[in-house]
């Protein structure tokens, strides 16, 4: 059921297409409720779940994370925003990378913040992330949500010029650098 103040209701599907291939390109999946939520604020119309459901699951590149907190990826994520931090992450480990540090380096990307005007993008849950980059081909997960790469990946060709400095800056002081 959708209302709306309107006599003639918005289109709200494209607004909500819109809105869900913009975060999964960014952040790598969308929920129901995030969508209903745009929906509110941008169009001023409230969409029940069960219409967004019926919306998009039978669309091309559906893919349900969570049918009950209604996480889902639309099309491809491999070259998200969320992919792309992860991939320069993984380029530059010397080992397998747990899922807490894969959250907290997403979390602390400050350009992902300004990118958006500070607006409402956030990180998913561990359970639905941890989904998220099981769907990625490049990449390879244990029992214990520890990750690596399927094949090595040319951090030289990922990293910017900065992080490149940084990196080498490391190297020659030793190797690891750990927040604190």
């Amino acid at each position: 059921m959708v209302l709306s103040d309107s006599k003639e209701s918005p289109n709200w599907m494209t607004s909500a297409m819109s809105q869900v291939l913009y975060e999964c390109g960014c952040i790598g999946a969308t929920n129901y409720l995030r969508i209903a939520g745009h929906l509110s604020l941008t169009q001023g119309i409230a969409v029940d779940i069960k219409s967004l459901r019926a919306a998009f699951e039978g669309l091309p590149g559906f893919c349900a994370i969570d049918g009950d907190s209604g996480w889902f990826i639309m099309g491809p994520t491999e070259n998200s925003t969320a992919a792309n931090r992860v991939r320069k992450l993984m380029s530059v480990s010397t080992g397998p990378v747990g899922i807490d540090v894969i959250a907290n380096a997403l979390i602390t990307d400050d350009r992902w913040i300004e990118r958006n005007d500070g607006g409402a993008l956030c990180v998913p849950p561990i359970y639905v992330l941890s989904k998220i980059i099981a769907s990625w081909s490049w990449i390879v997960g244990d029992k214990h949500n520890k990750y690596r790469l399927r094949k090595p990946i040319s951090h030289i060709e990922l990293l910017n010029e900065t992080e490149l400095h940084i990196l080498q800056t490391l190297e020659r002081k030793g190797g690891g650098c750990y927040q604190g």
